[in-house]
């Protein structure tokens, strides 16, 4: 339940129609908080229950945290489950309760004070769902996992710093995020330091749940279950991370970068506001212009000692940019771009590319 956005072109990409026997929630991205419309859709409304439109009141936050919480208590108590729940707070447009708001009254900056307001909610609502779990006696036989998708919008109320870029950005202010695995009795607290990308979660959790993988492609991801339970190093591949602003490919202690130009994950304040009917404020969340600093289309780190990514080491090591960013391509060249709707094209610009099949 919650935010679906990989596929709603057709009904084949729904939810639904990908192995999952409980949906609800919105299938695209940019959702009001409070009508449910979509700015993926233009405009137009994005609620679904089992793949139909319903018409449902109430912020996107609570109406996912009640699902799941109604889901908990209606379960088949002999089966195990898993429930996948992903908030679209604090996704822009930035729009919070009232109760929220009141405590970052101190906080001058609308965007700033909505954006907390949104993430104190989320916090709340895990809380929520971790007590359910407490009072059904699930506790110690559930794993529970927390993580971020990418980095905090520049502009739209995050920080990341002392990271550089933001949300769309190939650099570790768009990828390095927080992400909690916690298991009472079975996992030790402790600090995951080895590198961990969300591509290993699947084989991850297949190692944890002692699931037979059946034939299948072969995963891109790594089981990093050994090193989230015993502490024990995992050897890596190499690994790619990127979309259409820029990409980066990780390599031990090497981090390489290539970027669009004119765009970094960077924004400006000053996006505006947005109010919802009945005046409770909102930031759009929206970048704005790029910021001035700029960093080179192609770049080198040693993202071990310089996490900020505060020292390009391209020059010194050409020969290795250059073998890196031919792998970077390759691989890149295996992905195949959306057949339609928004893409980006030479110069940074985006431009419409044919219309979205029907939509219910």
């Amino acid at each position: 339940m919650g935010k679906w956005h990989l596929g709603h072109g057709k009904r084949a990409c729904f939810p639904s129609e990908r192995g999952w026997n409980h949906t609800y929630g919105s299938l695209t991205g940019g959702l009001d908080h409070y009508s449910h419309n979509s700015d993926v859709l233009i405009g137009a409304p994005d609620w679904h229950r089992y793949g139909k439109p319903v018409e449902e009141q109430g912020h996107t936050t609570d109406l996912y945290t009640h699902e799941a919480l109604r889901l908990l208590e209606r379960r088949d108590k002999d089966k195990p489950f898993y429930v996948h729940l992903s908030w679209n707070a604090p996704h822009a447009p930035l729009q919070a309760e009232e109760n929220y708001l009141e405590q970052y009254a101190h906080i001058n900056d609308e965007v700033r004070r909505t954006y907390a307001a949104m993430v104190t909610h989320i916090d709340d609502s895990v809380a929520s769902g971790i007590a359910a779990l407490e009072q059904k006696g699930l506790r110690e036989d559930t794993l529970v996992i927390w993580t971020s998708d990418n980095g905090g919008t520049a502009g739209g109320g995050a920080d990341n710093s002392p990271l550089f870029g933001g949300k769309g950005s190939p650099y570790e202010g768009g990828t390095r995020v927080p992400a909690l695995v916690n298991w009472s009795g079975r996992i030790e607290p402790g600090v995951l330091s080895q590198q961990m990308s969300a591509l290993d979660w699947l084989p991850t959790l297949i190692s944890a749940t002692g699931v037979t993988p059946t034939a299948a492609k072969p995963l891109d991801g790594f089981d990093m279950w050994p090193a989230i339970t015993r502490g024990e190093s995992v050897e890596r591949g190499d690994l790619v991370l990127g979309s259409r602003f820029g990409r980066a490919l990780f390599r031990g202690k090497w981090k390489y970068v290539e970027t669009v130009p004119g765009w970094l994950g960077l924004g400006a304040a000053g996006g505006g506001t947005r109010r919802r009917p009945g005046g409770r404020p909102g930031g759009t969340g929206r970048p704005g212009p790029g910021l001035s600093a700029q960093r080179s289309q192609q770049a080198l780190f040693d993202v071990y000692a310089d996490p900020t990514e505060s020292s390009n080491l391209a020059a010194e090591h050409p020969e290795l940019v250059r073998e890196l960013a031919a792998v970077t391509r390759a691989i890149s060249a295996d992905v195949p771009m959306m057949s339609r709707g928004f893409q980006l094209r030479g110069g940074g610009t985006f431009v419409w590319v044919g219309p979205l099949e029907a939509f219910p």
